[in-house]
């Protein structure tokens, strides 16, 4: 019987390596492939940002700072929640997860980086 045990305990832990391991790959897939932003030196007003307010078209605020997050959207490992931040100021969101995670990952973190477009100004 201990000998099962162990065999089922083996093969949970070798699932949950193999399953890191494939989100690790996955993560990296997608920011390789995020499409090379363009950043505007003047930045961008909070009104500018409102007119991108859709998974299809979404831009977002965090830390005073403009995201171009559209071609992430679809891929999000949240789901669909992104697209509650598209169009405002989504500091508070990504710092404080809605589903009481507390702040995103330094892979989410790089993510955002690589969409960034300019900085938010008055």
């Amino acid at each position: 019987m201990k000998k099962y045990i162990l065999i089922v305990i083996f093969i949970l832990a070798l699932l949950g390596i193999v399953g890191w391991a494939w989100l690790y790959i996955q993560s990296r897939i997608i920011i390789n492939n995020l499409p090379q932003q363009t950043v505007n030196p003047d930045g961008y007003t909070a009104q500018d940002v409102a007119l991108h307010a859709t998974r299809e078209d979404c831009w977002m605020i965090v830390h005073d700072k403009v995201y171009n997050i559209t071609p992430f959207v679809s891929v999000h490992p949240g789901g669909s929640i992104i697209a509650s931040g598209c169009g405002k100021d989504s500091t508070s969101m990504f710092e404080d997860r809605p589903n009481n995670e507390g702040a995103h990952s330094q892979r989410a973190r790089t993510i955002l980086q690589k969409l960034y477009i300019g900085e938010l100004k008055s």
